[in-house]
């Protein structure tokens, strides 16, 4: 948020659980929620029977919507 307010780059690149501190469950279990309920959008889920092996695709897909 604080790159999108004063209009820097990110490098999506280094997007993930570890740089956010949490589990990569934890991210994909709320990367899936905000995805539901239409805040962001290009998320491409890839749901596998253990949670902890399921993945997200590149970052670069994502997009917040008007109502993230």
């Amino acid at each position: 948020m604080n790159c999108y307010k004063n209009d820097l780059d990110i490098n999506i690149d280094s997007l993930n659980a570890s740089m956010l501190d949490v589990s990569n469950r934890q991210l994909y279990e709320t990367m899936k929620m905000l995805s539901e309920y239409g805040y962001v959008k290009g998320m491409e889920f890839m749901d596998v029977i253990s949670l902890e092996n399921s993945v997200l695709n590149h970052p670069r897909n994502w997009h917040i919507t008007s109502q993230g």
